[in-house]
């Protein structure tokens, strides 16, 4: 337990020294001792030495005593989650880690975790603001401080009643964007010209986003047999995406349960992924033992799988080269026509839209694509007035 001892006793220089024990998870013992300024209240000292014996009552332990953010993630974070996260989400991690200037590891450097304070995250956030990272790359930034926190809790490598200093920082307030999207008529006259180009690569990508929804490695990892020609619909369950190093691609499961799903699909969708599969099997045909095809519909003409930056390349260059005919959006950009579009025709049944989006609940489908009720809105007021005013008149 904790002692109080007097230092330099009646002199002007009376100091007092705590001494107390904390546990290891060896079951050892291991005693620190803190020494308090000259006139200092005995009442503070006192408190603190209460403290003390409070978290040695309460504490399991820990494994090392000043471990910093290096060492738990190198240590013991990486180990455990680079087989189980996607090489894109690793490869963020460490450019949060160690990107020069705003990275945490040349920020806080050898603090130790458990000494990284509230106040210490939020510096690092005003000076990340300073910097002129945008709101949302701060938040990301500080999301992997807090899972690492985390992670280094749960293997005790810092005390449980220590807080995540994470949790209780203020984080800058981004300005909501309105979401971009092509009217129904500009999504039929994109549809109209990519089908007149007879690019049968660039028209699956077009026709995918637009009717469907797709992100583009859902697009780039969807198969000829997930395809279901009599039912009109298709079956997303993987992504194709960035392998980490240069030209490398790996295929995993969709973001979430909820991306995995079955989308319906409309007639032309259909029309167009028939003359895909199609095409798939003249490839196979003409490249005999040369075909490189994996069973991906979207594919080059030897059958080898597109790139998930290829498809948008491919799309761009297209939109770009016809500007004198459609206006510019991005292709990410045909998802929220397919999400607007679509919860417009369906009189606002965000539950559909959400599963065909993969979206893990109907709440994130309304606050990105709440925007396209404002007509309905519209539409609503002049019922209540027709309703309520028609006969005052």
């Amino acid at each position: 337990m904790s002692s109080i001892r007097i230092l330099d006793e009646g002199t002007p220089k009376q100091r007092y020294q705590v001494t107390y024990e904390i546990k290891m998870l060896n079951g050892g013992r291991k005693r620190k001792s803190k020494t308090f300024p000259p006139k200092t209240p005995i009442g503070v000292i006192r408190k603190f030495q209460r403290e003390q014996d409070v978290k040695y009552d309460r504490s399991s332990g820990i494994v090392v005593e000043g471990v910093n953010l290096q060492t738990v993630f190198e240590d013991y974070f990486l180990p455990l989650y680079e087989d189980q996260y996607s090489p894109s989400t690793i490869e963020g991690y460490k450019k949060a880690m160690y990107v020069e200037e705003t990275g945490l590891v040349n920020y806080f450097q050898d603090t130790p975790l458990d000494k990284i304070t509230v106040a210490m995250a939020q510096n690092y956030i005003t000076m990340l603001k300073k910097k002129g990272l945008s709101p949302k790359t701060i938040k990301n930034k500080l999301l992997v401080l807090s899972a690492l926190f985390e992670r280094a809790r749960k293997l005790q490598l810092v005390e449980a009643s220590i807080p995540n200093p994470v949790s209780l920082c203020e984080f800058p307030r981004g300005k909501k964007e309105r979401i971009e999207a092509y009217t129904p008529d500009e999504l039929k006259k994109l549809l109209t010209l990519v089908k007149e180009k007879k690019n049968p690569v660039t028209t699956m990508i077009v026709f995918l986003a637009s009717l469907a929804g797709l992100r583009r490695s859902e697009i780039c990892g969807l198969k000829v047999d997930d395809i279901d020609f009599e039912n009109n619909s298709i079956h997303v369950s993987r992504a194709r995406i960035y392998g980490g190093e240069k030209n490398s691609y790996v295929v995993k499961g969709t973001k979430s349960d909820a991306g995995d799903r079955t989308i319906f699909c409309p007639t032309p969708l259909m029309d167009v992924l028939r003359m895909g599969a199609i095409r798939y099997k003249e490839l196979q045909l003409r490249n005999g033992r040369q075909f490189k095809g994996e069973g991906f519909i979207v594919c080059y003409d030897d059958g080898s799988p597109i790139s998930p930056n290829n498809v948008s390349s491919r799309y761009s260059r297209f939109v770009k080269d016809n500007e004198d005919k459609i206006r510019y959006l991005s292709l990410h950009k045909l998802r929220h026509t397919y999400a607007s579009i679509s919860l417009a025709a369906t009189s606002g049944d965000v539950k559909s839209v959400q599963e065909s989006l993969g979206h893990s609940s109907a709440k994130m489908t309304l606050d990105i694509y709440g925007h396209a009720y404002q007509e309905r809105k519209v539409q609503q007021a002049k019922l209540l007035e027709k309703a309520v005013f028609s006969d005052i008149i």
